[in-house]
């Protein structure tokens, strides 16, 4: 092939341009699999609205952020709906660090399966939530974990 046969740019022009995609999904995938660190997995609304993160709670009138292990440091028994919380956020973080391993082949489908136990695990501590007369928790987290889960197993 002689130099005016070639492509413009030798043909690495679009190598570039397929690296620069591939980079790009990757860091969309990534948006989309730490999601749940901002978007509330339960929504606790009482007098206030106390919003349920797997790192911790936010009461939105006062701004007062509470870390998940104040809940699990207080004496005296600890409901069982919040005993279960910390469990959908290890269930959360072996499922980041499953997909981590993606790029050298791991199966996506445990990944996808980790993010059905979250959203099982957030469904029933809504519903510990959801028990009182005066309080209403929506499980949006339970919602939002099974679209990953879709999303993942189906193949970004």
């Amino acid at each position: 092939m002689t130099a005016d046969q070639r492509p413009p740019g030798g043909g690495r022009t679009v190598e570039a341009g397929a690296g620069a995609v591939r980079a790009r999904r990757r860091a969309i995938r990534w948006l989309f699999l730490l999601s749940p660190l901002v978007v509330p997995w339960v929504v606790i609304r009482t007098g206030e609205t106390t919003l349920l993160f797997p790192w911790g709670t936010l009461v939105v009138e006062s701004g007062q952020l509470t870390p998940i292990w104040t809940f699990l440091d207080q004496p005296g028994p600890t409901p069982e709906h919040i005993a279960r919380w910390p469990l959908g956020a290890a269930c959360y973080a072996f499922a980041l660090c499953w997909a981590a391993t993606a790029r050298f082949g791991a199966d996506q489908r445990v990944t996808a399966g980790l993010f059905v136990l979250v959203a099982i695990v957030v469904a029933t501590v809504s519903s510990g939530f959801g028990v009182d007369p005066n309080r209403t928790a929506l499980p949006l987290g339970s919602v939002h974990a099974l679209g990953l889960a879709a999303w993942v197993y189906l193949g970004d």
